[in-house]
């Protein structure tokens, strides 16, 4: 089950980014930085699969460090097999991303009970914006990595998101990058497929998610290679227009974990 561990652990620190809110200028409504705390559990698993059940929690803040963003995440995961074995995981994460897009640093841990803690550290730059860029990696070992021209780092994708879903367009596609996983870029193909009205069957009484539209949102994470048609992973969310996320899905193709939101609350900033 370990292999499903690590593409778990992969996918959930990618979706949190991926859903990640920013504040700049365009035709969306204001953005709110939040603390959120979501339940996880198995919402399908391959008739053949290794796993039988999943549980865990998932704990994410996000933050304005006025000339950027910071995110932090909290995660733990407890995987069943069909034969009673149980895999316990977990990773931590802290990110901070300029406001104009031009800096991202990042600070991944994964942790797994009776093994050493593997790190990923670095950060990466973009100096003109639609430009190319570089990551620097300092752990788990030093090393270099080119971002391709239009590359854009999680805010700013959530940025296009949220403008893309408020102005009703269907789908779009575009390069991300943000540290996780075996390379840390994808090719993000990002589907609307519906819009709610506010105040549709939302999970919580909070006035965060108070006359807050919504939109059903569909993930899928591609390789850079051309030659790999199938994606990654894939998920599927709901996306308010404040920059909340729930029911989210996260499909690895022998097995989906679900993310349902259990408490949430603003995030005050200095600025």
């Amino acid at each position: 089950m370990r292999r499903q561990a690590r593409r778990a652990a992969a996918g959930l620190v990618l979706a949190v980014l991926a859903v990640l809110p920013s504040g700049a200028a365009l035709a969306v409504p204001a953005v709110t930085p939040h603390r959120a705390v979501y339940e996880l559990k198995l919402a399908r698993a391959a008739d053949a699969g290794q796993i039988s059940q999943a549980e865990g929690k998932l704990e994410f803040e996000w933050a304005d460090a006025c000339t950027g963003w910071t995110v932090s995440q909290r995660t733990h995961v407890r995987l069943i097999s069909t034969d009673g074995r149980v895999l316990e995981f977990g990773w931590t994460l802290s990110a901070l991303e300029a406001k104009d897009g031009s800096l991202y640093r990042f600070f991944i841990r994964r942790l797994n009970p009776g093994e050493p803690s593997e790190d990923v550290k670095g950060a990466a730059r973009i100096a003109t914006p639609g430009g190319a860029g570089l990551a620097v990696y300092e752990t788990p070992h030093e090393s270099e990595m080119a971002l391709p021209a239009g590359t854009l780092f999680p805010a700013a994708h959530s940025l296009l998101l949220l403008e893309a879903a408020a102005q009703g367009q269907a789908s779009f596609g575009r390069i991300v990058f943000d540290g996780s996983g075996d390379e840390g870029i994808f090719f993000v193909n990002a589907a609307v497929t519906e819009a709610v009205p506010a105040d549709t069957d939302v999970p919580l009484d909070t006035p965060v998610l108070k006359n807050q539209p919504s939109w059903r949102i569909n993930l899928a994470y591609f390789d850079l290679d051309e030659t790999i048609a199938e994606p990654q992973h894939e998920q599927a969310l709901r996306l308010y227009a404040n920059g909340v996320v729930d029911d989210l899905i996260l499909d690895y193709g022998d097995f989906a974990l679900r993310a349902r939101l259990k408490s949430l609350d603003p995030v005050i900033g200095g600025c």
